[in-house]
């Protein structure tokens, strides 16, 4: 958990860099911190931003914790540009850590593509993705 969090925040950081998003001055917890949170929050406290910045906080990642409702204001005033960039810094540090080149698909059945659902499928083609599950005869 620790390399973790130490690659996502040096990741997040690497992204405010590159699109020269300079933090104010004032401004106690960085746009690296709250991006290193979210994506904290979202792989171990099943989306909770708050337990995320308390789990950091006390743990002494980070040395200041916002309250709920600004942490909440400085998420949705991010740019999408940022998520974007972030994510390709995510892609290359996997690529620098996969030195075996060997990957897997999991290929298990998805629940909105069963016959039930189908029709109201927006996402996937109808005719390409209809299939048929043995062991549970449907």
């Amino acid at each position: 958990m620790e390399t973790f969090i130490i690659v996502t925040y040096c990741a997040s950081d690497d992204a405010r860099k590159i699109l020269g998003i300079v933090d104010d001055p004032q401004t106690n917890v960085g746009i690296a911190q709250i991006m290193t949170t979210i994506i904290v929050a979202a792989k171990y406290f099943g989306g909770n931003h708050k337990l995320a910045q308390e789990f950091l906080h006390e743990h002494k990642y980070f040395h200041y914790k916002l309250s709920a409702s600004r942490f909440n204001r400085r998420v949705h005033a991010m740019s999408e540009r940022y998520f974007h960039e972030l994510m390709i810094h995510f892609g290359r540090y996997a690529k620098m850590a996969n030195t075996s080149y060997e990957y897997a698909v999991d290929s298990f059945p998805i629940r909105f593509c069963e016959n039930i659902r189908i029709s109201r499928n927006k996402l996937f083609d109808p005719k390409r993705f209809r299939g048929f599950i043995a062991s549970k005869r449907c």
